[in-house]
């Protein structure tokens, strides 16, 4: 029987599948094929920033359950318990971090992005510049959240944060309608991370201000190992992130690089709404992530095997049922006329088979971070380098049929198998 926080999770999932629906459809109809591709580039290569977060929000996530084991929440986002000075004092770190991370994201990729985008349309820079300019500045705000929202989840608010990012998530796409419908193009792809920002903060001050503004002054903040206890686990987390990067996201900015806009546009498209199905599919593995952590803490071994199983099972039954019905909607898209902005059938089917993949491989590497543990991390890594070479070559040659070939025969034939070998290794040598 689902709780409460699954239907909430799943809810927030299901809203982020129909609203990139949604989204879709009005990309389709407002914006140019060239436009369509130049706003999932944007896209594509602002979400790098999973690779300045380096995994630390899964490192919280894990830690966090682990503390409150031992904690317990109070009115107002305050920590009881004997070891709340150390989790202020984590907390703390973190959110230092985050901010540092907000810095370097928003220079870095700011930069990149002017001279990336530079060397495809020099002559129309005035179009493309101050959307760019404010998508990464929002984004960068967004990522100041990550801390305390991973911290929530981890000590157990799971049912508040979801019923935040479902609101998050529902005003940033109505946003982004609208300045899709009144001709805003570009602008539009600030809208969800401006959203989050703006949403975030204020629930946060109004409901968790302590969480928010510290401790009050009779706590403690006490000094937290956090090379010993956080670095071990968040460096191969933050490898992982980037291989996953790599194996996902890659495809959009190399071929509008190697072929054209429209192209692009037709893969980021396609992706987009795969990716929408895989992430409705880890609804049920994403809401057992702080229990299952402390089941591990806990030594359950029976509850944490029949949880992953049942869980896993849901997965990949939401998943298939999702991808007939996303089948259904790609020939019905084609009677509308707009078959053209997606990617040929046969490389359409292909995105869900490697998505498939990916699903599984993400609720593999998920069971076994409970143990704070990455040993996934080297499989990931020789998967996205294989991919990325393999993909630059395809775009070149082969255009978008090529590069998901190679993404799905790598996924398939390679990075699925060696993980489930892995997985199976390491659960009967950690227990």
């Amino acid at each position: 029987m689902f709780s409460q926080s699954i239907y909430l999770i799943v809810g927030q999932k299901v809203w982020q599948g129909f609203a990139g629906l949604i989204t879709v459809i009005l990309i389709a109809i407002y914006l140019t094929p060239v436009e369509q591709g130049w706003f999932y580039t944007f896209i594509s290569i602002a979400a790098l920033y999973s690779i300045f977060e380096m995994g630390i929000s899964v490192a919280i996530l894990q830690t966090s359950a682990k503390f409150f084991v031992h904690l317990r929440w109070s009115k107002g986002g305050l920590v009881e318990g004997q070891q709340s000075g150390q989790f202020w004092g984590f907390l703390n770190q973190a959110c230092r971090i985050y901010y540092l991370i907000a810095i370097l994201f928003f220079a870095g990729i700011l930069l990149f992005g002017v001279a990336y985008f530079s060397s495809k349309d020099v002559d129309h820079t005035q179009l493309w510049l101050a959307p760019w300019i404010f998508m990464v500045a929002a984004t960068s705000l967004s990522m100041l959240l990550i801390p305390y929202f991973a911290t929530l989840e981890g000590g157990g608010q799971i049912h508040s944060v979801y019923l935040i990012r479902l609101i998050q998530g529902m005003a940033g796409s109505v946003i982004c309608w609208l300045i899709i419908i009144t001709g805003g193009a570009l602008w539009a792809s600030i809208a969800i991370p401006l959203a989050a920002t703006v949403i975030g903060f204020t629930w946060l001050f109004l409901k968790q201000r302590c969480l928010l503004l510290g401790p009050r002054s009779t706590e403690t903040k006490l000094p937290y190992a956090w090379s010993k206890e956080i670095w071990p686990l968040q460096w191969r987390i933050s490898l992982s992130w980037i291989c996953i990067y790599g194996m996902s996201q890659l495809a959009t900015p190399l071929l509008f690089y190697y072929q054209d806009a429209v192209i692009a546009g037709q893969m980021g498209l396609s992706l987009a709404l795969v990716h929408m199905l895989g992430i409705v599919a880890q609804s049920p593995i994403t809401r057992r992530v702080p229990s299952m952590a402390q089941a591990v803490a806990l030594q359950d071994w029976q509850w944490f095997d029949a949880v992953f199983k049942k869980d896993l099972l849901w997965s990949i039954a939401l998943y298939v049922f999702g991808a007939l019905c996303l089948i259904g909607a790609y020939h019905l898209v084609e009677r509308l006329g707009y078959g053209e902005r997606l990617l040929p059938l046969n490389a359409f089917l292909g995105l869900i088979a490697f998505v498939f993949f990916f699903l599984m491989n993400h609720a593999l590497a998920a069971q076994l971070r409970s143990f704070q543990k990455e040993p996934l991390v080297w499989v990931f890594l020789g998967g996205s380098l294989l991919i990325l070479i393999g993909s630059v070559w395809a775009a070149k040659e082969y255009s978008a049929i090529g590069v998901v070939q190679v993404m799905l025969a790598i996924q398939a034939l390679v990075v699925f198998p060696l993980a489930v070998f892995v997985w199976r290794k390491c659960n009967q040598q950690w227990r």
